[in-house]
């Protein structure tokens, strides 16, 4: 029976694949560190060290996601969005990709996965939850704002304080531009009192492009994008105009929380208008 969540067989994904896989490069590069500062290996041995913890991470994944997804997409109804939330979350690839193709099934495997095929050709089960409210407007976050621009008079401070007492007019002069700059994107934002984003089952907006409804919305996402140490969440669609992007890290909402409106209004657009 299809009685599973797709938020709990994430969740069981993450247990099962992700964590394991981080925590044996975790573990593997310790060991690493602790063999190579010790001197207790050297040439070749160093180059396997290295690389055994990356075997041992993708072997398990490989088969521990292969596990996962037959499990999952025979218990969960939704599987276009646990497919979509899943290559999010960085648990598969997508399909067609070189590293989708590196799991490793058995024969046995490979037929299930493709009677589970199948399921693809219905559409996602839309249930309303109704403590969505009719529309919802996402504004710029208030509370981040006065933190930066806390911090940009912190900043301003110090470089006041370079300058008056220190007569250092290298970095005070630096300190005082750059507490003026933070402290001025903070006040900017402390008074900016224009909704980031409408959305409601009629169709979305942002501040940067025009209403749309939802007969002319396409791919739409809320998604993190990681760079190195750095993370961002964003909100984007395809609409006639073209493709809409907006950052949402600094707005007074989660990017789960906006991913689960998106699939609520739509969903009731679907209903109500049969798009």
């Amino acid at each position: 029976m299809e009685t599973v969540s797709v938020e709990e067989a994430l969740r069981k994904g993450q247990r099962m694949v992700d964590y394991p896989t981080k925590g044996i490069l975790i573990i593997g590069g310790a060991i690493d560190y602790y063999l190579i500062s010790a001197r207790l290996i050297d040439g070749f041995g160093i180059l396997l060290a290295i690389i055994l913890p990356f075997l041992v991470a993708w072997l398990w994944w490989s088969v521990m996601v292969t596990k996962w997804r037959l499990w999952a997409f025979k218990n969960v109804r939704n599987v276009h969005r646990l497919e979509r939330e899943a290559v999010r979350l960085s648990l598969i690839w997508p399909r067609g990709s070189f590293f989708e193709k590196t799991e490793i099934r058995t024969a046995t495997e490979e037929v299930k996965w493709a009677d589970l095929q199948q399921k693809f050709l219905k559409d996602d089960v839309f249930t309303d939850d109704l403590s969505v409210p009719q529309e919802t407007r996402v504004y710029i976050s208030k509370m981040q704002k006065r933190l930066e621009f806390g911090l940009g008079v912190l900043v301003l401070a110090v470089g006041l304080f370079f300058c008056v007492l220190r007569e250092d007019y290298v970095m005070g002069p630096f300190f005082v531009l750059v507490g003026l700059l933070i402290t001025y994107i903070g006040y900017r934002g402390m008074i900016n009192r224009k909704p980031q984003i409408i959305i409601n089952e009629n169709g979305i907006q942002t501040a940067s492009a025009p209403f749309t409804d939802w007969r002319e919305v396409y791919n739409e996402e809320a998604y993190t994008d990681a760079s190195g140490k750095n993370s961002r969440n964003y909100l984007s669609y395809n609409c006639p105009s073209g493709l809409v992007k907006i950052e949402i890290s600094d707005l007074d909402i989660a990017r789960k929380t906006l991913s689960h409106l998106l699939i609520v209004y739509r969903g009731r657009s679907k209903q109500r208008k049969g798009i």
